[in-house]
């Protein structure tokens, strides 16, 4: 049997929910319930002031933009992911 590979799991697990049926907690990607799914905590980092100290989305796409790297983010992701945030 092949071993799938960590996001073939990821894809597999459910949203953390309350199964009514079964009368438990069910699904997520984290013990502790942290985050439901794998995108909530690789975001968290940017806004946490004890960790990059950004005060909001908008801060974080300035720095983005601000940064040497920013060709190669425009490159790698959407456009409009370095657009000004309301």
């Amino acid at each position: 049997m092949p071993i799938a590979s960590k996001d073939e799991e990821a894809a597999l697990s459910p949203a953390f929910h309350s199964d009514e049926q079964e009368g438990l907690y069910v699904g997520g990607q984290f013990l502790d319930r942290r985050a439901a799914t794998l995108e909530e905590p690789a975001k968290a980092p940017f806004l946490n002031p004890l960790e990059m100290a950004n005060t909001s989305r908008q801060q974080v796409v300035d720095k983005v933009r601000a940064a040497e790297c920013a060709k190669l983010v425009k490159r790698g992701y959407r456009p409009e992911r370095l657009r000004r945030h309301g």
